[in-house]
């Protein structure tokens, strides 16, 4: 929400060419912070990242091993999102605690998706 040049809204991020598409123009702020037991951040942020895993396309393809191979490269992309954030003098965190089906009906993330993250990301506050 606020963000120049994107209308506010839920996006999706295309990896195979690096691309955001846009998914639907509601306001999920508030839907987010009900779910993250009203993290107040989540609420108060330009932009919240949710990290998805898709277990059983790892498990097919790394057999037991797909399971960790999520979890690590989970947070090495979480650290690449902390480590640019300090860069543009951001701040972040991650939110692991929320309603896992409840953020799975609202923003219509298919079944096979396991939420993982929450990651709020705006401006520091002055001290």
């Amino acid at each position: 929400n606020g963000i120049d040049g994107l209308s506010n809204g839920l996006y999706q991020y295309i990896p195979i060419n690096h691309t955001i598409k846009l998914l639907d123009t509601s306001d999920y702020a508030r839907v987010l912070y009900d779910a993250s037991y009203m993290t107040a951040s989540v609420l108060q942020a330009p932009i919240t990242l949710i990290y998805t895993a898709s277990f059983n396309k790892m498990l097919s393809r790394y057999n037991d091993n797909g399971m960790q191979f999520v979890y690590i490269e989970l947070g090495h992309s979480a650290q690449n999102v902390y480590l640019q954030c300090v860069s543009l003098k951001l701040g972040t965190c991650v939110v692991g605690m929320f309603e896992t089906e409840q953020v799975k009906t609202l923003l219509h993330i298919p079944q096979s998706e396991t939420p993982i993250y929450l990651m709020p990301i705006g401006v520091l506050k002055e001290e």
